[in-house]
C-alpha cells in the first residue's frame, strides 16, 4: 500500500482551493475551475493529467494549471476555454494531436486553435466533441465508432457526426459513448 495515500471514508473539504464553478475528473483525481478563473488539479499524475508533465507522485490540491478560464472539460486530458476565447489543453493523451491516442507523451498546457470555434466542448477518455453551430464535431480514437462519422478510423482533425438533424448540445461521457441532445429534444448516441 502507498503510505502517502490516506483514505477518507466521509466527505471533507478540499484545502487550498477557491470556490468551485466547475469540476472535471482525471480518473484518479480532479480539476476544478474556481470563481476567479483558475484551474487547479490534484491526484495521481503519472499520465500528466494534473500538470501536463507527468511528474511522479500525487500533487496536493492547489496546483494551478491555467488562469483566466471560463469553462473546463476533461478526463485523462483537459481543456479550458479562456476569457480571450482561446482554448488551452494539457494531460495525456491530448486527443486529436499527432500519433494515435495513447502514443503521446504528457503535454503541458498549450493553445489549440482548432478547438476554438467549438462551443460546449466535451472530453472523453480518448476523444472529444463540441458544437459548431448545430453540428456536432468529434476527433480522437474511433475504435468502436465513437466519432460518429460512419467509420472506425481514428481522426486527428475534427469530423462532423452523421446525425439526422441539428443538435443543441453534446456530452462525450467517460469512454466511448457520446450523445447529443437534438433540436427537437430527442437524444442520439453513437459508439459503444
Amino acid at each position: 500500500a502507498n503510505a502517502a495515500v490516506i483514505p477518507h471514508p466521509t466527505p471533507m473539504p478540499v484545502p487550498s482551493l477557491g470556490y468551485a464553478k466547475a469540476m472535471a475528473p482525471i480518473g484518479v483525481g480532479n480539476c476544478i475551475l474556481d470563481t476567479g478563473g483558475q484551474v487547479s488539479c490534484w491526484g495521481w499524475n503519472g499520465l500528466g493529467a494534473v500538470d501536463g508533465v507527468g511528474s511522479k507522485g500525487k500533487p496536493p490540491p492547489g496546483v494551478v494549471v491555467v488562469t483566466h478560464a471560463l469553462s473546463l472539460s476533461g478526463a485523462r486530458f483537459h481543456c479550458a476555454r479562456l476569457d480571450n476565447n482561446s482554448v488551452q489543453c494539457w494531460g495525456y493523451p491530448v486527443a486529436c494531436e499527432g500519433p494515435a491516442p495513447g502514443q503521446l507523451a504528457p503535454q503541458p498546457p498549450h493553445r489549440r486553435t482548432d478547438l476554438e470555434p467549438l462551443a460546449n466542448l466535451s472530453i472523453g477518455d480518448e476523444g472529444l466533441c463540441g458544437m459548431d453551430g448545430t453540428t456536432v464535431r468529434c476527433c480522437g480514437s474511433n475504435s468502436v465508432g465513437q466519432l460518429g462519422d460512419g467509420t472506425t478510423n481514428d481522426r486527428n482533425a475534427l469530423a462532423a457526426v452523421k446525425l439526422p438533424a441539428g443538435a443543441r448540445s453534446v456530452s462525450y461521457g467517460w469512454a466511448v459513448t457520446p450523445c447529443a441532445v437534438m433540436l427537437d429534444s430527442t437524444v442520439e448516441c453513437w459508439g459503444w
